[in-house]
Formats: structure tokens, sequence, C-alpha cells
């Protein structure tokens, strides 16, 4: 006390509130009581609150400290506080729509506008509450980061439950618009399932993201495809989720790009959960896109470009298997001018470059060379000119 002299009368307890922390806006008390204990009455979702309890003795000393405590009341919808509404909190929804809480899932009917919604509680837990937690999910997702974490559990998470991947193929041509299904294997049963993707908006574009209409599952999902992130975020109310992804609720990812793709990866996180809510896998990987397939469908030998050319020119020819190769230049008579290639090849694609010079490092002439390729089970012929 500074001084505290009386100590004859009831010690009374004065609380201030702010939203600014070490504010000076202090100056009308909320209330003032005589028991350590103070009820703040109804505050508002979304807001910090910072509070100062300050005493005084029975004729009005007051102390010269000050106890400030700060209280954040979570968005509507954010049943884990942890400020942002995502799969965790979809799955939190789901477990109390199963157990009619409405302790927990009553959020609905609301009014005024996001975030800032007024709760008109009914007591129960209906699709009016899946609307409203549905606009909140969206307003977090436009404030909130995409990252997933396997959430709080002390558990210990088995990675290798969980595969995801494509059903296609990642070969997607340049200036083409082109559809793809994403899978979620699972060897756990899970109700709820959260994907984050990532990938370089400077080679791919993902345009949109589909997800068929299905009666018992809440889909939810957001593109911001300028940063190159999507995120989806599925529950069904009644069944096992993992029964339904990969059939009437597939995932389709529309993707273009411009250039000729060469291991350009997505990478992708998804987390499941159980009845129970609780976090049951997570899993992280990159999935690779490319221009045309990482091992060759069939044999080739390319045209040569530039055709004519001088003095130098590409040819290019792809493996679908190893073998040895041959690969050489003939003049128009059948005599061999220069040996490109000879040995044994991985499968794959190859690029060549032949400058017109022969095997005894003289310049051939102007006119038409024959190159020829040749393996144990395969061989093309095709013609170039050269104008010196």
């Amino acid at each position: 006390w500074n001084p505290a002299t009386d100590t004859t009368k009831p010690i009374k307890y004065f609380v201030y509130s702010s939203f600014v922390k070490n504010g000076e806006d202090f100056q009308n008390p909320l209330d003032s009581t005589n028991v350590l204990t103070y009820k703040a009455g109804q505050l508002d979702n979304n807001k910090e609150y910072f509070f100062v309890v300050r005493a005084r003795d029975g004729i009005g000393n007051l102390d010269s400290n000050r106890v400030e405590k700060s209280l954040f009341v979570p968005p509507l919808a954010d049943f884990n506080a942890d400020r942002k509404i995502d799969g965790e909190d979809l799955a939190i929804f789901r477990k109390a729509w199963k157990e009619k809480n409405a302790s927990v899932g009553d959020i609905g009917p609301v009014q005024g506008t996001v975030p800032n919604f007024k709760v008109l509680r009914d007591g129960k837990v209906d699709f009016e509450d899946i609307i409203v937690f549905a606009q909140m999910w969206n307003w977090s997702s436009d404030n909130s980061s995409w990252a997933l974490s396997k959430g709080n559990t002390s558990r210990s998470l088995d990675t290798s439950t969980c595969k995801v991947g494509f059903v296609e193929p990642l070969i997607i041509k340049p200036s083409r618009q082109q559809a793809f299904t994403l899978q979620v294997n699972n060897a756990l049963d899970y109700s709820t399932c959260e994907i984050s993707f990532r990938y370089n908006r400077a080679k791919i574009r993902i345009d949109s993201i589909k997800i068929p209409q299905c009666s018992d599952v809440v889909r939810l999902w957001k593109l911001d495809d300028k940063n190159g992130k999507g995120l989806i975020a599925l529950t069904s109310l009644d069944q096992k989720l993992n029964k339904l992804i990969n059939s009437t609720s597939n995932i389709r990812l529309w993707i273009s790009t411009t250039e000729k793709l060469i291991d350009e990866p997505i990478a992708i996180t998804v987390r499941t959960f159980s009845d129970s809510a609780a976090v049951n896998s997570y899993t992280t990987t990159e999935l690779h896109m490319n221009w045309r397939p990482v091992v060759p469908d069939e044999y080739a030998l390319l045209q040569n470009y530039p055709n004519p050319f001088n003095p130098n020119t590409v040819i290019e020819y792809s493996l679908p298997t190893d073998t040895r190769v041959r690969l050489a230049v003939y003049n128009i008579l059948g005599q061999e001018v220069s040996t490109l290639a000879d040995g044994s090849s991985k499968a794959g694609y190859y690029t060549i470059n032949w400058n017109g010079i022969s095997n005894d490092g003289s310049q051939v002439g102007s006119g038409v060379y024959i190159y020829r390729l040749v393996t144990k089970d395969y061989s093309a012929t095709r013609k170039m000119l050269l104008l010196r």
C-alpha cells in the first residue's frame, strides 16, 4: 500500500479493461468487489482484452502495484483456440454433430458480418451451424497460414499409413489444361481430412478445384493461385470419409502450364482425423510434373533441328529400356562420316550436337547426309541438309 492505513473496512478490487496493452484508457472500472472472482460478462469473439486489477483500502488509498492480465477470445468456430479455423476444428465440429453436443457445435444462427458474428444459439447442432462454420473457415483461410502441423498430439504418428498421389501420370503438355485426380489412401479409418498444396506459380497454374457434391460430405476448399497454394478440408458427417474420398468425393485439380516442365514439384501435406477428432495420420510428399514421361514409352529418332543447318545441328532420340546404341552419320554413298554414339545407354531421352566434323577431324562439305540409330530392337534413319 502507498500508504495503507485503514484495515478496518473491506478492501475493494477495481477491474479496468482495455483493447490495448499498457493502454491509457483504463478510466472507468467495470466493477468493484471484495472477492477475488470477477465475471466479465459476454465478450466479443476474435478480440484480445487486457484487464487491470487495482486495490484500494477502506479510506481510498490506492495500491501502487497493478496486476494486468490478457485474455484472447477465439474466433467463432475456433474450437481448439489456436486462432484459426482449420481441419482440426472441422473434426471437432463433426464430433459435436455426431454426439448432438450443442455446448460445442451450436454456433448459429448468427447476426452481423463475418467474423464478428453475434450468436443467437438455438440449443441444437444443425445445418445452420454448418453454414456458419463454412463462413468462418473461409474467413480464416483468407487471414491465416495454410501450413498444416501434426496438431496437439503427444503420441508419435505413423506417417507410412497415409499415401497421397494422382491417378493419372503427371504428364502435361505446354499450353494445355488437364484434369488430375488426387487420391488419399490411408490404412486407418478417418472421418475428416485436410489437404494443403504448394507449387511454383511461375511454372504451374492450378485453374480450379472440383469436388463432386455428396449429401453426407461437407466440402470446403480455397485456391490462391496468385501465391501458388491451395487448401481443402472434407468431413463425412455420418460415415467414414475414407470410404468416399476416392469414389463419390474424388478431388480433381485442373492444371495448366506454358512451359516444358521437368520434375516440377507440387508439395502436398495431408492430415486425417479420427471420430474422436484426434490427428491419426500426417504425411508430406512432393509429386513431380513433367511435359513428357520420365522414361519414354517407345523408341524414337527425331528430326534434327535446325534443318538445313550450318554448321551445327541437334539430334534427339529416346530409349524405353537400357540398351546398346549406335548413332552415326553417313553421306549419300552410304559411307560413314561421323560416329555420334556407340555403346551402352540407360533408358531416357538423349540430345546430341553435330558440328559438321567427320571422324578424321575435317569439315564435311555441303550436301545431304543420313543419320541412323541402331539398337537391339529398333533402327531408324532420317535425312538432313548441310549448307555451307
